[in-house]
């Protein structure tokens, strides 16, 4: 009978020790595997005073005509100093897709990326530059769903390409 009621406590033991460690895992912030590169966040609340450096429409060309479906900018960061990229749907365009990086152009050659889905804002994280007058290239590349009032002739899913450098 001892035995038994040992085994038991062993099992209990065990079960309890299995829960906090799943209860500790759960709780746990996942980690995001879209992100790489960079040192700080952008939208952090240590990171603000940003401004835009150089911004530029993102359109798709139709078979009828072009759609602006959104804005890439790239802005710099007082709060945590260094450049970062950030893409903005245009009112009544949803991005299926967003995958978008930033790279300095000079040494170090500091770079970070974001790959998004349905989403209407995605930034990169901030990336430190050598001089604040170092060159940036942001690279975009957006997967937009075709909106309602599109014409029917115009492919379902629109993908539009930028290169913007400051």
């Amino acid at each position: 009978m001892k035995k038994t009621t040992r085994s038991r406590r062993g099992v209990a033991t065990i079960a309890a020790a299995v829960a906090i460690v799943l209860g500790v895992l759960a709780s746990a912030a996942p980690a995001s595997a879209s992100d790489w590169g960079g040192y700080a966040n952008p939208a952090a609340g240590g990171c603000g005073s940003n401004y835009v450096v150089k911004s530029v429409p993102v359109s798709y060309m139709g078979a009828t005509r072009g759609y602006t479906v959104g804005t890439l900018q790239i802005k710099w960061s007082n709060g945590c100093p260094g450049n970062y990229a950030r893409y903005e749907a245009a009112s009544g365009y949803m991005p299926r897709a967003i995958a978008m990086s930033i790279q300095a152009q000079a040494s170090p050659f500091n770079k970070s990326g974001t790959n998004e889905e349905y989403v209407t804002v995605a930034f990169t994280r901030v990336i430190a530059l050598a001089k604040s007058s170092d060159r940036v290239c942001a690279y975009l590349d957006v997967y937009t769903a075709r909106p309602t009032w599109a014409p029917q002739s115009e492919p379902t899913t629109w993908k539009s390409s930028v290169v913007l450098c400051a």
